[in-house]
């Protein structure tokens, strides 16, 4: 039973460790990198390999070693300072300088295999088949008006049409 709770426990945290990382190695040597947020882990480069493998200083159960960022290796947790800035990762070799001269002797171009078979035209190839208007086509069957088209039925009153049959009464007669 014992062994079953050891050996579980050493996989949970190698997959707690082994977590996606946007870290990648130089490939260039061999080398070691703090995991940013752990006191324990660091990553592992190898030369010839850009994927890093995550690795742990102690054991989950027995925390007594950290990993320096200063002297990238690990050490009794009492003499290492976590917070201290690690010094940048190696930088990748630079990559061959190119060639000076092509190295085929034929140029990169081929000239074309066939001519054009028809010239290229600058103007229409048809003409339009009807010619363009600036004017009306038809003129106006009716001329414009500017005046009403109809006279008024009804004349138009000023005054009242008819006279008051009747004297006002008392009730609309102003008091004085």
């Amino acid at each position: 039973m014992m062994y079953l709770s050891v050996v579980g426990l050493l996989m949970a945290s190698a997959a707690f460790v082994s977590g996606d990382s946007a870290f990648t190695c130089t490939g260039d040597a061999d080398y070691k990198y703090p995991v940013a947020g752990s006191c324990h882990n660091y990553y592992s480069c190898s030369q010839g390999s850009t994927i890093p493998t995550v690795k742990d200083c102690s054991w989950p159960a027995l925390r007594f070693k950290d990993f320096d960022p200063v002297k990238l290796e690990c050490d009794w947790c009492w003499r290492v300072d976590c917070s201290a800035t690690p010094a940048p990762p190696p930088t990748p070799k630079p990559t061959a300088a190119p060639t000076a001269a092509p190295t085929t002797a034929q140029p990169t171009t081929a000239a074309p295999t066939a001519k054009p078979t028809a010239p290229t035209t600058a103007a229409p190839t048809a003409k339009p088949t009807e010619a363009t208007t600036a004017a009306p086509t038809a003129k106006p069957t009716e001329a414009t008006t500017a005046a009403p088209t109809a006279k008024p039925t009804e004349a138009t009153t000023a005054a009242p049409t008819a006279k008051p049959t009747a004297a006002p009464t008392a009730a609309t007669k102003p008091k004085v």
